[in-house]
């Protein structure tokens, strides 16, 4: 009695598993997977694999009942010859054609184990593959076909990706923390935010709806009583967790909503314009990408977006009001000996240009962004582009990085060599402080190695200034080492 053979298959042998660079998989059928969050999702032969990881694609026979095969691997389904655009061919024991070093047979070949991983994924690796099995006798080929989808990485910022402890946990775990008001209010708003958060990151791959971030920037916002009670130094902390919060939510409602085209959103609160770019091969100078929200415009090279990727996201927010909880705090210059602290005043909305913030990006060029600003400015004063440096301990608006060009009365051009949160502020004039105690106990240094004011010297100078209306604020030696 011949025995049956067993069946070629695509699932039942090998588990369909993705890699990183690190390489997270076992390549044996009856191994352990290092990383359960490298399981390929699939449903029947279509596979999704992660952008710029690697995929395998299983395909395997029995060598007991075929003896060794020749066999092809191809993109697009194989016809009833060959295999369509080859990528990878063996006589059955050893590879004899390789289009490319990142097709790469993950088995051995003599056990039957045909699974091809491909590294590497870019957004042209979608589409049909074909495994096709050279079995002797007219017409008697083998042929299976697997249906590849390339999904972007995460882009965005979830709870899990703060490095450093961060504000809801010591909210949580430190009763101490919550002595005042502030400190209380401070730990209601993180609380809120983190549980947003936690929930966009929960559901961004089911998709994550554009109108969720809409409604929570509503309530937020509109919470004045809650802004009121928050200390001005851990203010800005919340104001800039909360751009990141509402940068990670568009991020992740655009992924869910991945197509070719422009997303527009407009709401009171904020406007919201998503642009989808995606390398050509025939990419030209007029290749500009425009996107408008509240009266605000920017345009970028697609190049400059797209870098050495395949594809970018890019997304252009606008707000209506965070300004009036936000305190223009201004930090000029580029270096710690010419850095002066400056008093000013917005002149325009607060916009966000973002294309993920869970990695550094950097531009190969400039984005230019066109702010409508108020018809009058203040007598003796300056326009000034800035941007939001975001630090743990005391954030501030900087104009490292970016140069300004007025166009009329009313507008404003901003040209910036990375991408962040931004605003056109107005310059009125420069506080100077005299401290009398050591640098240490007066400035922090950032991870960048950047000495920067901690929030207690900037807020003593903000206030006093503020308070006294002059034009220069010299703290008293008690005050000063208090």
């Amino acid at each position: 009695m011949t025995e049956e053979p067993q069946p070629l298959t695509l699932s039942n042998m090998y588990e369909v598993l993705v890699t990183d660079s690190w390489g997270c998989f076992s390549a044996k059928n009856t191994g352990e997977m290092k990383d359960r969050s490298c399981l390929v999702l699939h449903e029947g032969l279509r596979i999704k694999g992660i952008l710029r990881s690697s995929v395998t694609l299983p395909c395997s026979y029995d060598v007991n009942y075929y003896g060794l095969l020749p066999m092809c691997w191809g993109r697009r389904m194989c016809t009833l010859t060959r295999c369509g655009q080859q990528l990878l061919v063996t006589d059955g024991k050893t590879i004899s054609y390789n289009l490319k070093s990142k097709y790469e047979l993950s088995g051995d070949i003599e056990q039957g184990n045909l699974s091809l991983t491909i590294h590497d994924l870019n957004l042209g690796d979608e589409g049909w593959y074909c495994c096709r099995l050279e079995i002797h006798g007219l017409f008697n080929d083998r042929k299976e076909h697997i249906a590849l989808t390339v999904i972007p990485d995460r882009l965005f910022k979830c709870p899990s990706d703060y490095k450093t402890p961060h504000s809801h946990e010591r909210c949580q775990l430190d009763s101490r923390f919550q002595r005042t008001p502030s400190d209380v209010a401070f730990c209601n708003f993180m609380n809120l935010t983190t549980t947003f958060n936690g929930e966009m990151c929960d559901k961004f791959e089911a998709g994550f709806p554009l109108q969720r971030i809409i409604e929570f920037s509503q309530s937020l916002l509109s919470n004045l009583t809650l802004w009121k009670s928050i200390e001005k130094a851990e203010r800005q902390r919340a104001v800039s967790h909360f751009l990141e919060v509402i940068e990670s939510g568009v991020i992740a409602a655009a992924l869910g909503l991945r197509n070719d085209s422009k997303i527009k959103l407009s709401s009171a609160i904020l406007d919201v314009e998503i642009s989808f770019v995606k390398r050509g091969n025939n990419m030209t100078g007029s290749d500009i990408i425009t996107l408008q929200a509240k009266g605000n415009s920017m345009n970028v090279h697609s190049k400059t977006i797209i870098g050495d990727d395949d594809s970018a996201l890019l997304a252009f927010i606008s707000y209506s009001d965070v300004e009036s909880i936000l305190d223009p705090v201004l930090m000029e210059g580029e270096s710690e000996d010419s850095r002066k602290l400056l008093r000013s005043q917005f002149y325009s909305k607060v916009i966000t240009v973002t294309k993920g913030n869970n990695r550094t990006h950097k531009l190969n060029g400039t984005v230019n962004i066109t702010f409508h600003g108020k018809e009058e400015g203040i007598a003796g004063s300056r326009k000034v582009c800035a941007h939001w440096k975001s630090r743990a301990e005391s954030p501030y608006w900087a104009t490292a990085g970016c140069q300004q060009k007025d166009l009329n009365e009313t507008h404003t051009e901003c040209i910036c060599n990375h991408l962040s949160s931004f605003a056109v502020l107005l310059a009125l004039y420069e506080i100077t402080v005299e401290l009398k105690v050591p640098l240490s106990l007066n400035h922090t240094q950032n991870a960048e190695g950047e000495i920067v004011p901690t929030p207690r010297v900037l807020w003593i100078v903000w206030e006093q200034q503020l308070a006294e209306g002059g034009r220069s604020t010299r703290l008293s030696d008690e005050r000063s080492s208090t």
